[in-house]
């Protein structure tokens, strides 16, 4: 069940979470504290969009921190979620046809 909840979930926080690249972000580059974990600030600090729940919804040990692996998949749903849309518009510019 836990699965479930958090693939839905996941997809809820790649919807919400506005990275500029988020392809182009590692790991390394977030934990800035180099714990070898990302606290919600550190995400934060490059999605300020992303809300507690959000991140709980990737916290798939329940430890208040991402370890990479779990961040791999939020990276993953996330790039996911922006090939639905490859040109990167959401179809609302009123300067398209």
């Amino acid at each position: 069940m836990k699965t479930l909840l958090t693939i839905a979930a996941a997809a809820a926080f790649a919807a919400g979470a506005a990275f500029a690249q988020p392809t182009e972000l590692t790991f390394v580059e977030l934990d800035v504290n180099e714990d070898g974990q990302l606290s919600i600030e550190e995400v934060q600090a490059v999605a300020p969009n992303v809300t507690q729940e959000d991140f709980d919804a990737f916290d798939a040990d329940g430890d208040g921190f991402l370890q990479e692996p779990e961040f791999d998949t939020w990276l993953a749903v996330y790039a996911g979620s922006q090939n639905d849309d490859p040109d990167g518009d959401d179809g609302d510019d009123p300067m398209e046809g």
